[in-house]
């Protein structure tokens, strides 16, 4: 038997064969290797690591990700994948250092090509490239603090059906296909804040399904007043610090799911008669915010009377609260912040100190003009208005 034993050691010798009796071979493909380009050419260890030699790299992926679904760590270095609870696959690629680097490394093979986010962060890229991710799909894109200038109209092919959210922040992007926006069945959030750098014209996005928008940061002289129509689902809108002067009424009509209108640090001055009528359906606005404008007037049913909302005007130049702007506000109850303004407090104000149901809706630090908070204004200073 020792005999037979030792002719059939000696002939796995002679092909290079390695046989393994009773070991536990570890296939975890998310442990470190020792350089991120390493090759797998090395030899057995011990129980919990090994190696397999001579071998391509296709087939070296597949035998090593039988149990895993990210792919073999050295075809997609400087990406590293990883797999969070409930079998989530999630890529980040911040090292990668040029577009066809980022090309071929979605070219290998992928177990399982669905995954759930995609990250770059202070990445140099420049160009996002039509048809760069190849069979690989994302649910969740986000490339932050980056070079990227282009977004090329085909670099999201194939995640029509997938992509549910796409972030594209602090970046110097001069070109983007929001065309396409209205192909994701199922993307419901946008956001592209701080890349207005070369793109001063308010882009027109169109999508069934988007309810949260970002476009913050940016240089606008002019909202066009169909701007948000073809998002009827929107709930959440942020345009802030975009260095708008003016809005027309209408702008928000017809947008009958908003919750949250972030419009602060622009160069509002004037707030015209229906601006913020959203819908006639609509009940469910929850927060306006216009703090760090200019707004010194504001015309009469310039907001919708709908109980609940909380109206920031922090930081404005109102010199007053005209009643026949505010009390039918006050009679459905709202939330008014209206701290750091030069509020003059005299008698165009007692209608509001003279009721205290009022003034409970009116923040606590808001001030007159000379640094007397409104709350502690006596009701009786105003018997003579």
């Amino acid at each position: 038997m020792l005999g037979v034993l030792y002719l059939v050691a000696l002939f796995c010798i002679q092909q290079n064969i390695v046989l393994v009796d009773s070991i536990s071979i570890n296939t975890n493909m998310h442990q470190p290797l020792s350089s991120p380009k390493a090759v797998a050419k090395q030899v057995w260890t011990g129980s919990d690591s090994y190696s397999i030699n001579n071998i391509t790299k296709t087939e070296d992926s597949k035998a090593r990700s039988q149990d895993e679904s990210c792919p073999a760590e050295e075809d997609i270095a400087p990406c590293v994948c990883s797999i969070i609870e409930d079998n989530i696959m999630n890529m980040v690629c911040s090292d990668v250092a040029t577009e066809d680097e980022l090309r071929e490394i979605f070219t290998s093979y992928f177990p399982n090509p669905h995954f759930d986010m995609f990250t770059t962060y202070d990445c140099p890229l420049k160009v996002l490239e039509s048809g760069v991710f190849g069979e690989v799909t994302f649910k969740h894109i986000s490339m932050g603090y980056g070079a990227l200038t282009e977004v090329e109209s085909g670099a999201l092919d194939g995640m029509y059906d997938t992509l549910e959210e796409l972030r594209l922040d602090d970046n110097h992007i001069e070109s983007f296909p929001f065309e396409i926006i209205e192909s994701f069945t199922k993307l419901q959030i946008f956001s592209i804040d701080n890349n207005w750098e070369h793109m001063t014209v308010f882009p027109i996005i169109k999508s069934a399904s988007i309810n949260t928008l970002y476009l913050a940061n940016g240089k606008f002289d002019v909202v066009p007043i169909d701007a948000f129509q073809g998002l009827p689902m929107i709930e959440e809108l942020y345009i802030y610090s975009d260095k708008i002067p003016s809005i027309e009424s209408g702008t928000f009509g017809n947008l009958t799911q908003l919750r949250m209108l972030d419009l602060k640090w622009n160069l509002l001055t004037h707030l015209h008669k229906g601006i913020f009528h959203f819908s006639d359906d609509l009940d469910i606005i929850t927060y306006i915010a216009l703090s760090g404008n200019q707004i010194e007037t504001i015309e009469a049913n310039a907001f919708d009377a709908v109980a609940g909302v909380s109206i920031q005007l922090f930081g404005n130049n109102l010199a007053t609260l005209d009643e026949e702007v505010w009390e039918s506000l006050f009679d459905v109850g709202i939330d008014l912040d209206v701290s750091n303004n030069p509020l003059i407090c005299g008698c165009d104000i007692a209608w509001v100190v003279r009721n205290p149901d009022y003034m409970a809706q009116i923040w606590k630090d808001a001030t007159c003009s000379d640094g007397v908070y409104l709350h502690d204004l006596d009701p009786a200073m105003f018997v003579d208005c």
